[in-house]
């Protein structure tokens, strides 16, 4: 089905169906940089639909960003693709582009254009008109037209217009000689008034080379390029010349010299901006390196001192595709740019994977895929983060097409999506777990992919509550993580602490790992002043250790005092200790820890308990 509009009296192709003996060209690209690392990263799709002789009759672009609230980066990508541009074209029964239309949206509105092309009876393209068809009204934007003798142009018209009225207008006739070689153009320049005529002449050596060409503008200035060439008839070096009315004649403010290797490749051009020696340091060079296949490998260009300022290689795989190209070039800041993309290809030397990066300061990547599709292929692609935290809500982008419409999908096991039948739903990762999607479309053909969800979970160590005694040190090592935050404020990977006086520090850690995953611990460490103070061990018994709501002390010695303190140094309880077994009962008592100190004539002993 085709959806129509009408603006007076045109009528445009908004959208094509897909047909039975249509296909698809379908990509799409996974973008991110590390500018915005803690938003989901963007997605591109392209679609191409191409008729039976394999004509682009319809492409569309679309983007889907990770979402912001307020300004504020999310985790929660946009709900659909949007739509960013759509061309429609028709053909004549010659295959000759007959009408194109373009239509751009943004978030807010759209503009459409339309261009009409004519061809004369051998093909060749003789007139092209565009227009703007919203949001103006329908207006002529642009005209052109051209006229051949043979297979030369020898006339070529070229109009804008500003609402009503031309605003510029180029007219240029050619002139050839008995060879077919073009001998002069004549440039007719107008801006609602006539400004004038350049001209350009060429003249040829016996050989058949160019020897030179001059060029005239409407205000008497006059330019010429000469060329030079070896025994080979290969350009040598062009010269650049001005033409100075103050006598001087001709001057060459830059030439232009070219190398060639063994196998007669221009594998160097040298561009030299002056001839003085005063600027010589000015030289820029560029050359071309091949292989012994002939196949280009690297671009270089350089200053005179052969500082690169930009570099282009290139690399083959053994089938002979270009599996590998890199860009650097010297952009005058601290840390240089540049880019990098690697090919993949299927069996049949077609692109089926790209991997793009642009790096400087920070860095891009997009990371693509390619496929042909028809109405008896389909493809479904999961993109979801290989890592996520506890409890993290996933919010997986579905990529599907090809097929007959209408599509249906079921995720498995559907318990934790939001929406097991939907396509953009979202699931809670309280574990690492294997999801399956399958889309169905309405002929039966079936296509799957699965999501494995992989689940970061940080356990730092700060070890288990302890006393100290006054003026001693302990250092709490959670482990091996990509950040720290302590609740003290500090963020060092190991804390010290320490206290020359009676206390308790409650102490707690966050941890970030490198999967950018939360992990917290605390610990609780008391300091006592230690002195006449012995550890309970052999004169008495605690148990049990943790405990619930009594302990019992097996006391083996005289009768003596026992206190109870809370972790903080409050005193809760005194007792009476006999020797034999002490059932203490506890039942008031909150969770938490608790100290047992048993006063023995000058001695005292201390001991640490926890109720659960």
């Amino acid at each position: 089905m085709k959806t129509y509009i009408s603006i007076l009296f045109f009528y445009f192709i908004i959208g094509h169906a897909f047909a039975e003996n249509d296909s698809l060209r379908f990509s799409f690209c996974i973008n991110s940089n590390d500018l915005n690392n803690d938003k989901m990263p963007s997605y591109t799709k392209s679609i191409q639909v191409l008729d039976s002789l394999g004509r682009v009759i319809q492409s569309e672009e679309f983007m889907r960003e990770g979402a912001t609230i307020n300004g504020t980066s999310t985790n929660i990508p946009d709900s659909i693709f949007r739509i960013t541009s759509r061309d429609v074209y028709q053909y004549d029964a010659f295959s000759n582009l007959i009408s194109h239309i373009h239509t751009y949206f943004n978030l807010t509105d759209s503009v459409i254009s339309r261009f009409l092309y004519r061809y004369d009876a051998t093909g060749k393209k003789i007139a092209s008109e565009d227009y703007r068809l919203y949001p103006n009204p329908i207006a002529l934007m642009g005209f052109d037209t051209s006229g051949y003798s043979g297979d030369s142009i020898n006339y070529y018209l070229r109009m804008q217009w500003n609402g009503l009225l031309f605003d510029t207008a180029n007219y240029y006739t050619i002139n050839y000689d008995s060879l077919n070689r073009r001998t002069e153009e004549l440039k007719h320049l107008y801006n609602g008034n006539f400004l004038g005529i350049t001209k350009k002449f060429w003249s040829y050596l016996p050989t058949g080379e160019i020897d030179q060409i001059i060029s005239k503008n409407q205000y008497g200035d006059s330019t010429r390029e000469r060329y030079f060439y070896n025994s080979f008839n290969d350009i040598l070096y062009t010269v650049s010349e001005i033409y100075n009315s103050d006598s001087s004649g001709w001057v060459s403010p830059y030439r232009l010299d070219y190398l060639y290797d063994i196998n007669n490749f221009p594998y160097r051009i040298i561009y030299i901006p002056c001839l003085t020696p005063a600027c010589l340091d000015t030289i820029v060079k560029k050359e071309w390196n091949y292989d012994s296949l002939g196949r280009l490998t690297r671009i270089l260009l350089s200053n005179y001192e052969g500082q690169a300022y930009n570099m282009n290689t290139y690399s083959y795989d053994a089938n002979g595709d270009m599996f590998y190209t890199e860009l650097f070039y010297d952009d005058g800041g601290p840390c240089g740019a540049g880019s990098y993309t690697y090919y993949f290809y299927n069996s049949e030397h077609s692109v089926i994977h790209t991997q793009h990066s642009w790096y400087s300061c920070w860095s891009h990547a997009s990371d693509c895929y390619f496929y042909d599709l028809g109405a008896d292929s389909m493809m479904v692609d999961i993109c979801y983060p290989l890592i996520s935290c506890s409890n993290d809500t996933i919010y997986p982008v579905v990529i599907s097409a090809g097929g007959i419409s209408p599509h249906t999908y079921h995720w498995s096991p559907g318990i934790h999506f939001s929406d097991s039948i939907g396509t953009q739903p979202y699931v809670l990762s309280d574990t690492s777990r294997i999801y399956a999607l399958t889309v169905t479309d309405s002929s039966g053909r079936i296509v799957s992919d699965t999501m494995n969800i992989a689940i970061s979970i940080p356990f730092p160590n700060l070890g288990t509550d302890t006393v100290l005694c006054t003026n001693s040190m302990i250092e709490l090592q959670p482990g091996n993580f990509y950040s720290y935050e302590w609740s003290d404020g500090s963020s060092v990977s190991s804390l010290q602490l320490t206290s020359s006086t009676e206390d308790s520090i409650y102490i707690s850690v966050i941890v970030i790992d490198s999967s950018s995953c939360y992990g917290t611990d605390s610990v609780l460490v008391f300091f006592n002043d230690c002195t006449g103070i012995d550890e309970i061990q052999n004169t008495s018994f605690i148990y049990p250790n943790p405990f619930q709501d009594n302990f019992v002390i097996d006391f083996k010695g005289i009768p003596s005092l026992c206190y109870i303190y809370s972790h903080d140094g409050k005193l809760i309880k005194a007792i009476n200790l006999h020797s034999g077994e002490n059932f203490i009962e506890t039942k008031n008592l909150a969770s938490g820890i608790y100290v047992i100190v048993i006063n023995e004539a000058n001695n005292s002993k201390m001991k640490l308990i926890v109720k659960e």
